[in-house]
Formats: structure tokens, sequence, C-alpha cells
């Protein structure tokens, strides 16, 4: 079995330790005699999901951006074509946002599906309702239930609210 991934990105590169090889390009596969490609944008992908997580964001080159200077920037890492038919995937969403980070981090995400873009779905949808609600209460004022913070005492600490 073959594949190969060509990158269509003409952004900055990625955070050096960052693993992640473009948002966008086109997969080749070949397996037992059958071939077949699939374009994948994964700005495309993540702009598609609910607006939990993304909401208020504009595409711009390889990422999301908000209003309030955040950033969510895609990239695949790797692709396996399983024996079942699904497609195994990881990806990296880079996070940054001016007044929570120096420099941006990031995270995996493995999935699996019956394509690629299926399967990054899958783990974007994952991220937009568990680990950006994280991200995004570091960098509001006023953190949502169950995430707010706690004085010596335990006390919730309540802040004032912003958009991010």
């Amino acid at each position: 079995m073959t594949k190969s991934f060509r990158d269509d990105r003409s952004e900055p590169e990625p955070h050096p330790p960052n693993p992640g090889q473009g948002s966008k390009g086109r997969i080749e596969f070949s397996s037992n005699g059958k071939e077949w490609t699939e374009d994948i944008n994964l700005v495309a992908v993540l702009r598609g999901l609910p607006a939990k997580g993304t909401f208020g964001c504009n595409e711009q080159g390889d990422r999301l951006v908000s209003k309030g200077g955040r950033w969510h920037k895609p990239q695949i890492v790797l692709f396996d074509p399983r024996d079942d038919g699904l497609v195994k995937t990881c990806t990296t969403i880079e996070l940054a946002h001016p007044s929570v980070l120096s420099q941006p981090c990031f995270e995996f995400k493995h999935s699996a599906g019956e394509r690629v873009t299926a399967a990054v779905r899958r783990g974007f949808e994952e991220s937009a309702q568990i680990d950006w609600a994280v991200f995004g209460q570091l960098a509001a004022d006023q953190p949502a239930p169950g995430l707010a913070g706690r004085d010596q005492r335990g006390t919730a600490t309540p802040q004032p609210s912003r958009t991010i």
C-alpha cells in the first residue's frame, strides 16, 4: 500500500515542534490495485463545525482567527488506510491568543473515518466540545461554571467577561 501527501500550503511555517505537514492538499491512495485521491482543506473542515468553539472566527489563509485574536491552525500529521476500510488520521491544531500565550501551542487529534475528511471532522468536533472550552476560558475574564478559578479557601473567583 502506498500513500502520499502534496502540501498546498503557502502560509508561514508552523511552530517548530509541530509535526503538521499543512492544512490543504491532495492525498493519493493505492491499495489492492485500487487508486483514489482526496482533496482536503482542514481549515474548511474546522470552519464547518457547529458554532461552538469556532464561533466568530474567519478563515485567514491556513487558520481561523477570531475578532479577539484567538486563532486555530489545523494541520495533517499522518493518515493511514486500514484493512477495515477506514482511514486513521492524526492532526494537530495549533492555538494562539495574544494575551494568553507568548507563542502558539498545539494538540494532537487522532481519529478514524470512511474518508480522511470524515475522520478529521470527528477529531475536530471532539476538540471543539472539550478542549477549546478550556482554552477559551483561559483567555476570558470570567470562567464558565466548573472552570472558575479558586482562591486558597476554595471560593470561586469570578472575573468580568471579555470576547476572545
